[in-house]
Formats: structure tokens, C-alpha cells, sequence
């Protein structure tokens, strides 16, 4: 054991250091750290000051989204009289007071249901054909213009279809369209939907609803009536899509409109 001893250098400590120091594994932490360390110490806090605010804006009054656009004029760019038109959407209570408006408000929820399903069901069958026998079967078209034309027909062999506001119905296809779209970006096919979640309804254009008050006009279901604790903060703004959900047993309406940077007072005489 002595001879042993002997044999080995003083500084054993030291020569295991450095055997450690030129591992390449160590090397490249090393290199990493001195790399990170040299780069200027970067503060988060006025990006999320600006999250905050935005996100505070965009809640203020129920305004659940809000985006600005500037009119071109058909021009590539603003100019100098265009006015900013900002889009916000305000939530409201809807109450359908009776027993047959509730059921309206079911059956349309339901038809856009059953309308996402049976499209789903019938181009995820058609994508499986078409990826089994990619020579024989075409790959369908799931784009809106495509399902809206497969809905007219199929519209036309549903009565009860026939009974419910058209537009309104086929804006369901719209959303499933975008959900196709998500899927080729990230794989794999819309999922169906179960009548027992949230139910909803989107009526794309202005003619197709109407707020007056404390009232709401839906097109083939009448009107209903809604409340929001300070009424609408927007009332000056053009309406331009109603959105109808039943979420817990009750049901809001969310209400999207364009108001151009006009103030109120500038609206009095």
C-alpha cells in the first residue's frame, strides 16, 4: 500500500479537476453557461404591463374580443380621413320566458348540431376512402362555399330543416371549415359534438337579428327578452353578428358591432 502511494503524484486532487475540465460534456456546459451569462439581462415586466392593459380593455363593460381596423377607402392604405372602426362584442342574459321559445331556441342549437355531425361523419369517411384507395377516391372538399352547397341539398330533403333560419343554420359549416383547416396544420380530423355541452347559434348578418332595448329580435324564432347590468356600453355602434349559447342551463347572447372613434357627446345636438 505504501509502494502504491508512493507511485501517485501530491496533487491527485488537482489532476482530477482538470481530467473533469476537458470532458466534452463539460466543455459544452461550460461554453453554454459563459454564453448565457453574456447576454443583457432582459425584463418581462413592461411586455406583460402591456398584456395586462390589453387583456383589462378587452374585459372592460363584458367586451369579450375587440380588434381595430382602419378603412382603406380602397386604398392599400389608410389615408388621412379614414376613421378607425373598433369591433367589440357585448354579452347579455337572454330570457325566453316561455316554454315554446325555449324550445325554438333548442331546436335551432340542436340543427346546428346535427348539421357539424352529419357533414363531419360524411367527409371523415370520404378522407379514410380516399387514403386506402387514393387512385380511386377523390379527396373531398371541405372548404365553406363546398359544405354550403351540400347543406342547400340537404336542406331541400329535410323539412324540418326548411322551418329554420337558413343563414344562421349555415354558419355551423363555417366553423367546421376553420376546424379543417387546424386539422392539416396540426393532424388529425374536427371532433363531434354532443348535444349535452354548449349549445350555440351564430347569426352572420345584421338582417338576420335585431336589439331594441331590452329586446331581441331573432329571425323564424321572435323576439326575447335580454339584460346587462349597465346596459349596452356600445349602443352607438352598427351590429353586425349575434352569437346565442346555452351554457349551464342559461342562455346569453353576445352581440358584435362596429363603432367608428366618434365620443357620445359629439352625437348629441
Amino acid at each position: 500500500m505504501n509502494a502504491l502511494s508512493s507511485c501517485l503524484p501530491d496533487n491527485i486532487g488537482a489532476v482530477h479537476r482538470r481530467v473533469l475540465r476537458n470532458r466534452p460534456a463539460e466543455r459544452q456546459r461550460r461554453r453554454t453557461t459563459r454564453v448565457v451569462s453574456s447576454l443583457p439581462a432582459v425584463s418581462h415586466w413592461n411586455l406583460w404591463g402591456l398584456i395586462s392593459e390589453r387583456w383589462r380593455l378587452m374585459r372592460h363593460n363584458g367586451v369579450h374580443r375587440m380588434s381595430t381596423h382602419l378603412p382603406t377607402n380602397g386604398n392599400a392604405m389608410p389615408t388621412a380621413e379614414s376613421k378607425p372602426t373598433t369591433f367589440r362584442a357585448v354579452s347579455f342574459r337572454l330570457y325566453p320566458r316561455t316554454a315554446a321559445k325555449h324550445n325554438r331556441l333548442m331546436r335551432v342549437t340542436g340543427a346546428c348540431i346535427y348539421v357539424w355531425n352529419h357533414f363531419l361523419a360524411k367527409n371523415r369517411r370520404e378522407y379514410e376512402l380516399h387514403r386506402q384507395y387514393p387512385n380511386s377516391r377523390r379527396k373531398p372538399s371541405v372548404s365553406f362555399f363546398s359544405l354550403g352547397k351540400q347543406f342547400t341539398e340537404l336542406r331541400r330533403e329535410t323539412d324540418w330543416l326548411q322551418e329554420l333560419p337558413f343563414s344562421a343554420v349555415r354558419h355551423t359549416l363555417k366553423h367546421q371549415a376553420d376546424a379543417w383547416q387546424r386539422a392539416f396544420r396540426h393532424g388529425g380530423f374536427p371532433k363531434f359534438k354532443s348535444k349535452r355541452l354548449t349549445r350555440s347559434v351564430t347569426f352572420p348578418e345584421s338582417s338576420h337579428f335585431k336589439l331594441s332595448g331590452d329586446s331581441l329580435y331573432l329571425q323564424k324564432l321572435g323576439w326575447f327578452a335580454v339584460s346587462r347590468v349597465g346596459g349596452n356600453p356600445h349602443a352607438f355602434g352598427e351590429a353586425k353578428r349575434c352569437t346565442v349559447r346555452q351554457v349551464c342551463g342559461k342562455w346569453t347572447s353576445s352581440i358584435g358591432s362596429g363603432n367608428t372613434s366618434v365620443s357620445r357627446a359629439s352625437t348629441t345636438p
